[in-house]
């Protein structure tokens, strides 16, 4: 069974737009040959007007492709690093109350090297999974931010509540095969948005100073910034 792509679904609405445009010619150059200038104003009016809305409702729907498109990394499906940077500056700004979590893959670069990069890419595919299987709440947010990194927006949780959940996903990678018989682990860093004076900047300064931390600790593990 052939499986239709985004790509042949814009195929298929910008040939609907070329058919209709060569159609609609095609018609006012028959009137207006046969000389019936009535009947090509009418054609002309009711025409614009069909054409105008098939163009219309065929940009929207592509407009909306592009946009889900750019919101999610191509490779994991994970939101895509701009798409985070925009949710953290609105959630700042909103003053929502919610932690970050950056997650970065210890060794990942010694994987790239040893099996190649097609395999991490799929190590990099399976890890996005794992994070966003164990992470279903609505308003949650798992983005891709780097080369082996994700960061973990976490609504409505404190910093120890999302400790916890870094500490259940650290479980859980350890104890996943990402490919074949690779095993990874991973290192967290966590922090909380404070609603006085904070900024993504600042968060995401603190969220990263505590991964620094976890990995100084030996990787595999999870900390917590320093609290206020």
């Amino acid at each position: 069974m052939m499986t239709i792509t985004k790509s042949h679904t814009n195929y298929i609405y910008m040939n609907s737009i070329f058919f209709w445009l060569v159609l609609s010619l095609g018609a006012g150059m028959y009137l207006l040959m046969t000389n019936q200038v009535k009947l090509l104003h009418i054609a002309a009016l009711s025409g614009t007007g069909l054409i105008l809305g098939l163009l219309t409702a065929s940009l929207f729907l592509l407009i909306i492709d592009l946009q889900k498109e750019n919101e999610r990394d191509p490779l994991t499906q994970a939101f895509s690093r701009s798409y985070y940077r925009k949710k953290l500056k609105s959630w700042c700004e909103n003053k929502v109350n919610f932690s970050l979590i950056l997650i970065d893959v210890d060794y990942f670069n010694s994987i790239n090297t040893v099996y190649g990069y097609s395999v991490g890419d799929e190590v990099l595919i399976s890890l996005s999974e794992l994070i966003m299987n164990n992470t279903k709440r609505t308003h949650d947010i798992v983005a891709r931010h780097g080369d082996g990194k994700f960061a973990l927006m976490v609504d409505r949780n404190d910093l120890v509540a999302a400790s916890n959940i870094a500490k259940r996903l650290c479980i859980k990678i350890s104890r996943t095969p990402m490919h074949s018989t690779i095993h990874l682990t991973c290192s967290f860093g966590v922090a909380q948005f404070r609603t006085e004076g904070d900024t993504p900047d600042t968060l995401f300064e603190r969220a990263n100073d505590a991964l620094m931390k976890s990995k100084d600790n030996g990787k595999n593990c999870v900390a917590m910034e320093v609290a206020a």
